[in-house]
């Protein structure tokens, strides 16, 4: 099977020269001032220019999760945002120029995350792995994860009808979750067959379940003991393994 894809990077951050196309944090950061005189740059507090605006950028991600995630994208303000960062607008503005795309960067920080976490406890997939025993560690760590109210929120709620670009972005992480999920029961195969269509949409369909159980979670006030729901969450998964063996 091809390597796992990594988890949709989000444009996010605007570039110095363009005040419409946006740009990575990373790139942001690394591309700072490229078209700028080569005088020699100011630092503050001992940091360049760059890593300066890389600070900025993350003070705003920051304050992000927090308002999003208490609050709610709709009901968050531009004047707020930058209260709780510490930053004037300008920089606001000069860094991701509208709440929609400070929201894709915060999902995508939350997500990245996540993505990272499961992907490390997979590692361990074999043949000769306990299946059950991995999913299990993986699916406690997963909502552990999700018991930050402000992480679930974003992650599962605020994305929804904001824009088109929006519920692309959000797809193309749950197929980024989904082709994960493949990989790890084909590894855990003794058979090794490559995955068909119909497994994709089975991996979507678990991974989809998955997020509609933290959902009604989260809604519900966490009033179900993380063991009930990843007992839960594993009779879907056995569906999946099934699938692959």
């Amino acid at each position: 099977m091809s390597p796992i894809p990594p988890t949709p990077r989000s444009s996010d951050q605007r570039t110095d020269n363009d005040t419409s196309a946006p740009n990575t944090v990373a790139n942001n950061s690394a591309t700072a001032g490229i078209c700028e005189p080569s005088a020699p740059r100011r630092r503050y507090a001992g940091l360049s220019q760059a890593q300066r605006r890389q600070q900025q950028q993350q003070q705003l991600i920051a304050a992000g999760i927090e308002l999003f995630g208490r609050h709610g994208f709709r009901h968050t303000t531009v004047r707020g945002l930058c209260r709780e960062a510490k930053l004037t607008d300008r920089y606001f503005y000069r860094e991701f120029g509208s709440l929609e795309r400070l929201l894709r960067a915060v999902y995508s920080d939350c997500m990245d995350r996540l993505y990272q976490q499961v992907y490390a406890s997979v590692q361990p997939a074999a043949a000769t792995t306990d299946a059950t025993l991995l999913f299990r560690r993986t699916l406690q760590q997963f909502f552990q994860y999700m018991r930050d109210e402000r992480i679930a929120r974003i992650c599962m709620i605020e994305l929804e009808g904001v824009s088109d670009s929006m519920d692309q972005h959000y797809h193309s992480y749950i197929r980024s979750f989904a082709k994960l999920v493949l990989h790890t029961a084909q590894r855990l195969s003794a058979h090794q067959q490559p995955p068909t269509e119909h497994d994709l949409y089975l991996a979507m369909g678990l991974v989809g379940a998955i997020r509609q159980m933290t959902t009604h979670w989260l809604q519900s006030g966490y009033n179900t003991p993380v063991e009930t729901l990843v007992d839960s969450a594993l009779l879907l998964f056995h569906s999946a393994l099934r699938r692959q063996s």
